[in-house]
């Protein structure tokens, strides 16, 4: 129980310490606890884990190494919203006004690899970085630095690709991600990384590796921007037009890279907060 308490971060929750307080010296190999009560008068003031797994679940068993259940948390079905006072603040929101990373990433996966048949060895997480990390100083131990790709993926028995991108297209950010891709066709070090990288993780991949970047072309954008770059170096960029509907890839070499070369935006419904004072009271108001 106190592991529980202790992982949950309910170590912080007054009620619950008070709760639980009973059991403490208990020694008994299985305890039943019914925490219908507090639930019931502290539900929402449980982090937003503990407010899922109560919600929708029945009850809440924590079991040994053995498998044996050693704890169970049961509670009575009960109202979840049946306080509106003790609800926090609605928070205005509204449809995206711009595109960033994660978004980039997203779109170049599913609309554009994907659909183009290349398979997805390793992409960054929304909001971090990936779980797979590219080694690019063998023999530097703990000091090198950890590469994480925004997208490694690869077309069967042709090629892969080494994809950054960014949400906001500016040229010196742009040029600094194809600097670094540059790298992993011209430096040794990299380019061994990134096939023991392969091995490790998809033998199937092939070593002929080919490097792009993707952004969102803001109102702003130009093609004046895209000559300010060395876009010779890299193989090819994917573009999503400033209106977030639709995106293009081009190819900077003769070789087709991909069948699909243009396409919609298809993403999942996502809104972002509206930065407005007193919004709560407008979403109330009614015309007359």
């Amino acid at each position: 129980m106190q592991c529980f308490i202790l992982g949950s971060g309910l170590h912080n929750n007054k009620e619950f310490l008070k709760h639980t307080k009973q059991y403490e010296k208990n020694k008994a190999s299985f305890l039943t606890i019914d925490i219908s009560r507090f639930l019931s008068d502290n539900f929402l003031s449980l982090n937003k884990a503990l407010r899922t797994i109560f919600k929708f679940s029945k009850q809440f068993h924590i079991i040994d190494t053995e498998k044996e259940i050693r704890l169970k948390f049961i509670w009575k079905k009960f109202n979840t919203g049946n306080n509106f006072q003790k609800f926090p603040d609605i928070t205005p929101i509204q449809n995206r006004t711009s595109f960033d990373e994660d978004d980039i990433t997203y779109i170049s996966v599913h609309n554009v690899l994907k659909q183009n048949g290349y398979k997805i060895i390793a992409v960054s997480y929304p909001g971090a970085q990936g779980d797979r990390v590219v080694l690019a100083e063998a023999g530097t131990g703990r000091r090198q630095q950890r590469r994480y790709i925004d997208i490694i993926s690869y077309l069967p028995k042709s090629h892969s690709v080494l994809q950054e991108n960014k949400g906001k297209f500016t040229p010196a950010s742009i040029q600094s991600e194809i600097n670094e891709l540059t790298k992993y066709k011209t430096d040794n070090a990299y380019l061994q990384s990134i096939e023991k990288f392969v091995i490790r993780f998809d033998k199937n991949a092939p070593h002929i590796f080919k490097i792009g970047v993707g952004f969102w072309a803001n109102s702003r954008f130009t093609i004046e921007h895209i000559q300010q770059l060395e876009i010779d170096k890299l193989d090819y960029f994917i573009f999503i037009k400033s209106d977030q509907t639709s995106w293009k890839v081009f190819c900077t070499g003769k070789t087709k890279l991909f069948a699909k070369t243009e396409g919609e935006v298809e993403l999942p419904k996502v809104y972002e907060v509206k930065e407005q004072e007193n919004a709560q009271l407008g979403l109330f108001e009614t015309e007359e």
